[in-house]
């Protein structure tokens, strides 16, 4: 779903490490046979932060420090970035994409942080519950409504939302 905005924000000379996370995209094979994420329990949940973890280690290893690495993911991933953040609060950058307003029973507010909220970059395709909800925090988000009939997929390529991305990007990377 992130390719084509991986591939415009690559113009401006952004590297990337692009992962699917266990269950999804091409990381469905494991020891224990086919993973399915709709399946996974708290523990398998876990095991995401994990992976994260070992990712971010393994950029560090590269060269690349936490404070200049950024987190972007969507849906169930987007809460995933934010839980991690909220572990991990040294990221600069943290862009979600339409994130689910509860994931494994926990609300998206549980992991936002006053101190935070100002590396933190909500996208919404649609107006919806959530986005109204964070509007009305008292902290300093920056939410970002695009509204569209089409598919994550779709809305990725449209220039006003790379551009936003890329704006935000510039602001909190420097």
């Amino acid at each position: 779903e992130t390719e084509t905005l991986v591939n415009n924000l690559l113009k401006f000379n952004y590297s990337f490490l692009v992962i699917d996370l266990r269950g999804q995209g091409e990381s469905i094979n494991s020891v224990r046979g086919k993973l399915d994420w709709r399946q996974f329990s708290s523990q398998d949940y876990q095991g995401y932060l994990a992976d994260l973890l070992a990712v971010t280690g393994f950029l560090e290893e590269k060269g690349i420090k936490i404070e200049n690495q950024f987190l972007l993911s969507s849906g169930s991933g987007a809460n995933l970035a934010l839980k991690f953040f909220s572990l991990n609060p040294k990221f600069k950058a943290v862009i979600v994409i339409d994130p689910l307003a509860s994931h494994e029973g926990v609300a998206i507010e549980k992991y936002l942080d006053k101190d935070q909220a100002g590396k933190l970059l909500f996208i919404f395709s649609k107006p919806n519950e959530l986005a109204n909800n964070l509007k009305n925090l008292n902290l300093k988000l920056d939410i970002a409504i695009f509204p569209s009939n089409q598919g994550l997929k779709e809305i990725l390529v449209q220039k006003e939302i790379i551009d936003k991305i890329k704006v935000f990007l510039l602001e909190h990377l420097i």
